[in-house]
């Protein structure tokens, strides 16, 4: 099975006051247990690397230099295996073992982007499976709590490199808008220039136009019964409606529902629904069948992919958004118990 690793769980760069200088040119030396295959590719998208090395039969090993670029991601693959690695101008190697399992080291560890890639990627990974078993909100909480330390840390560590925007992304749900936009006004140019922040800082701004105080924007789904469905056809028609972006296979959406639920419960009526909306779905029947274990008894939009997500700036979900009787944005952002006490702002619950 091949390996990898995301780019937005990335790994903490420790810097001793004396730190090592890194090079202009990376070396990235690999080699196979028995299971040798006669050659791996390089790709490296942002220095247009894209080349194929022949593994010598005799040692089972391949040597590759190329520049030294710390805001780049690179890919060493071959058949079922692979590594991702960042060209840090550091020596690394790379050792494949018979099942295909990749192990990266680094003769500078403490400079290297890619060590520190690494041991981030595990340490998000240990907290993502205790979040998503975790039992009860408070203890969701905790983990979360931890991650926006590592990230925090991660974020002030490394401003000239990929692990920057790494932490970022991670931190999204912990600051605002103008927050976020600040912050990545502090990064390295070049870490500015790279495509995930710019994509980030154009979200940034379509967020910024549909935020609280702007008027909602209008979008219209193809219904699985083949009827068009749109945010129209519910909001802006004289009642409060909370706007819910979930997926089935989203944990922390489904965690979300029990509050949602509450709302229903307490304010569902003349002035008040709920409008829930499947986004970023590889199976319409798995939102469907989802929505009927959980409950989901309100309006539901399936199968919208991107379109709305897209539309409001959305890049991690569940997202809920409160929208007033005239159509006016009057919350985004909204979690937990947080959302019944913004609802009971405006009106008094259902008796």
């Amino acid at each position: 099975m091949k390996s990898s690793l995301l780019l937005f769980t990335a790994g903490v760069l420790v810097l001793a006051s004396c730190a090592q200088k890194v090079s202009d040119k990376t070396v990235l030396m690999g080699s196979f247990d028995n299971k040798c295959p006669e050659e791996v590719t390089v790709t490296v998208p942002a220095l247009g690397i894209d080349t194929t090395l022949a593994v010598d039969e005799a040692t089972h090993s391949f040597r590759l230099e190329m520049p030294t670029d710390r805001t780049a991601l690179a890919t060493v693959e071959y058949e079922d295996g692979g590594a991702q690695f960042v060209p840090d101008g550091t020596t690394l190697s790379v050792h494949f073992n018979d099942e295909y399992e990749s192990t990266m080291t680094s003769k500078q560890p403490k400079v290297s982007v890619t060590m520190k890639l690494k041991d981030y990627s595990n340490k998000m990974a240990e907290y993502y499976q205790a979040y998503r078993f975790a039992e009860s909100r408070e203890a969701a909480d905790s983990v979360m709590a931890l991650t926006h330390t590592l990230s925090e840390n991660l974020l002030n560590e490394n401003k000239d490199n990929l692990l920057s925007v790494a932490a970022i992304f991670n931190l999204l749900q912990d600051y605002s808008d103008a927050q976020i936009d600040s912050i990545i006004q502090t990064l390295d140019p070049k870490v500015r220039e790279m495509e995930d922040l710019r994509q980030l800082e154009s979200s940034i701004k379509v967020r910024l136009v549909t935020g609280e105080g702007k008027p909602f924007k209008d979008f219209t789904i193809m219904q699985p019964d083949g009827k068009a469905v749109s945010l129209s056809d519910f909001a802006g028609k004289g009642k409060y409606i909370l706007l819910d972006f979930w997926a089935s296979w989203c944990g922390p959406c489904k965690r979300e529902i029990p509050a949602i639920k509450a709302a229903y419960d307490k304010f569902h009526g003349p002035d008040f629904d709920i409008v829930s909306v499947a986004v970023w779905e590889q199976s319409v029947s798995a939102s469907i069948d989802t929505a009927k274990v959980y409950g989901i008894q309100w309006n539901h939009i399936l199968d919208a992919k991107e379109v709305p997500t897209k539309l409001y700036g959305v890049d991690g979900i569940p997202h809920l958004i409160l929208i007033g009787p005239d159509g006016t944005i009057l919350k985004r952002g909204l979690r937990g118990e947080e959302i019944t006490a913004e609802i009971g702002k405006y009106i008094a619950p259902v008796k």
